[in-house]
């Protein structure tokens, strides 16, 4: 797939462990027409059998990605990996959606991504008892996923990414949602929770907004006629992950 400058790029990873949960991903976009889609593959293997099912890959290993955490389920290390290929997508001029592979695309959400016009950033909201991380959820009442977000091509957050990349090497947390979410409370964001139809909008120091899209529209748990995309609990390995799909009806390959 030739990659051409100002289109909509949609992004995920994957390693060898996950890729039938990479075909069904890429199965669930196909079913909806959308094909400007990129899997980065950590490990050869993975990137040469997505790229003989035809599936959109690009070859990303990193040399010290811990064995033990790539083995079974994917790398913590992968997930701020993440944040640095979507900053250098928005520099050659991409705006980028982030989706999990275990978020799977039910209906086209791409409708949301023309609130770029009005917002530089979009993200899926977690608005339960359990939303990670606690003292966010306790002081907004909702976190951040960053298993579904989208980042508009534009200097406002290229260097929101390179801030938030300085608050991942001089910070103590590991997981990226954790250390995502407390880096915007840092900045002690403004909110407005009038936006119709959606969580809330936040306003960062120095004007970019973000918004916090519906919850039931990408929806974590078990998706309701309503949802777009269905993300249910995330779980440790590629075995029960694809079970869950299955579970939760968001399985379209042959069972």
């Amino acid at each position: 797939m030739p990659l051409r400058e100002n289109d909509l790029l949609i992004i995920s990873y994957c390693n060898y462990f996950y890729r039938e949960i990479a075909l069904n991903w890429a199965n669930a976009l196909g079913r909806l027409g959308i094909d400007n889609y990129l899997i980065f593959s950590i490990d050869k293997e993975c990137h040469e059998f997505l790229k003989s099912k035809r599936i959109n890959s690009c070859l990303h290993t990193i040399s010290d990605l811990p064995k033990k955490q790539a083995a079974g389920g994917m790398s913590k290390k992968m997930g701020r990996e993440r944040f640095y290929i979507i900053k250098s997508l928005l520099q050659e001029g991409y705006d980028v959606v982030y989706s999990d592979l275990d978020a799977v695309w039910i209906k086209n959400p791409l409708d949301l991504c023309a609130n770029f016009n009005d917002d530089h950033m979009i993200a899926s909201v977690v608005q339960h008892a359990g939303a990670w991380p606690p003292k966010v959820s306790k002081e907004w009442g909702f976190t951040l996923c960053t298993g579904w977000f989208g980042f508009r091509a534009c200097v406002k957050n290229i260097k929101f990414l390179e801030e938030l990349g300085e608050f991942f090497k001089n910070g103590k947390i590991v997981c990226d949602q954790d250390a995502y979410n407390s880096y915007l409370l840092s900045l002690n964001p403004s909110h407005d929770r009038g936006v119709k139809g959606h969580c809330s909008r936040l306003t960062l120091p120095g004007g970019a907004t973000l918004l916090g899209i519906n919850p039931e529209l990408i929806k974590r748990g078990h998706p309701t006629n309503k949802a777009l995309v269905g993300h249910p609990v995330s779980c440790k390995t590629a075995k029960q992950t694809m079970n869950k799909l299955k579970e939760k009806n968001l399985w379209f390959l042959e069972k």
